[in-house]
């Protein structure tokens, strides 16, 4: 983990898609959780599986560097032909941009939900519509870009407690 830091932090710098690279991520980034349930992203010796799906590689590549941090074992995918070849191994949770170069995200959505694999939407669009739809469509929940990596995790953790995968 020494080695990732200053590379995240230069791109978390350069690219800006969080809010702060502070004392706080450092804490998060190095230490255990207070709950029990969860440390690092384990539960009970069993690390949970993300699959990220996103087409710009600085925010694919740091958010899986971030979540590799944190404990999860992660997978990461381009476009949604990879995402669906991905999925076919069961990750615990898919975080998926809603703009993909394709477009296609809702469709791809549809079909996480349907093998009842549970999706978290990542997107820079802030319009209500966009998040009702998407919620409705069936997502666990949706944050927008920029987004603070605590939030993140905090939210990632809830959803996984709330499936009972915990």
């Amino acid at each position: 983990a020494p080695l990732l830091e200053p590379f995240l932090r230069r791109r978390i710098k350069t690219f800006g898609f969080f809010k702060r690279a502070s004392k706080h991520w450092r804490q998060l980034a190095s230490s255990a959780y207070t709950d029990p349930f969860f440390r690092g992203g384990a539960v009970a010796d069993r690390r949970f599986q993300l699959l990220v799906v996103d087409d710009d590689p600085a925010l694919r590549g740091a958010l899986a560097a971030l979540l590799q941090l944190e404990g999860y074992e992660v997978t990461v995918a381009e476009s949604l032909e990879d995402a669906q070849r991905a999925a076919q191994n069961l990750p615990d949770l898919v975080l998926l941009d809603l703009h993909l170069g394709s477009g296609k995200s809702y469709d791809f959505g549809r079909w996480l939900g349907s093998r009842g694999i549970p999706f978290f939407m990542l997107s820079g669009e802030t319009k209500s519509l966009e998040k009702v739809l998407t919620l409705e469509l069936g997502a666990e929940d949706y944050i927008t870009k920029p987004f603070d990596e605590a939030e993140l995790f905090a939210r990632i953790r809830v959803i996984l407690r709330r499936l009972g995968t915990s």
